[in-house]
């Protein structure tokens, strides 16, 4: 199932649910991480440890600090602190 994440900002941010995992598309900012975050473990009731793929679709360089924005954010999941870096691809 896809779900558009609301109140993201400038950012068009999207969880695509499965049964093995979780995949996040375009973070984009530490709101848009943060919406997420709360998405998932208030909304969808999974841990952040099922992110298993953040897809970023646009690769222009001001996109390239997603990533770092993304393992901020989500590696504050004290369930993720077994296995460092667990859902960042």
């Amino acid at each position: 199932m896809v779900h558009r994440i609301p109140d993201c900002g400038f950012a068009r941010s999207y969880i695509i649910e499965e049964d093995d995992g979780l995949m996040v598309i375009d973070v984009g900012s530490i709101g848009a991480a943060q919406m997420i975050d709360a998405y998932c473990t208030q909304i969808l009731n999974r841990p952040l440890r099922d992110i298993r793929i953040i897809a970023h679709p646009l690769s222009h360089r001001s996109y390239r600090r997603d990533r770092h924005i993304a393992q901020e954010v989500f590696s504050r999941d004290e369930s993720n602190a077994s296995s460092p870096g667990a859902g960042i691809s």
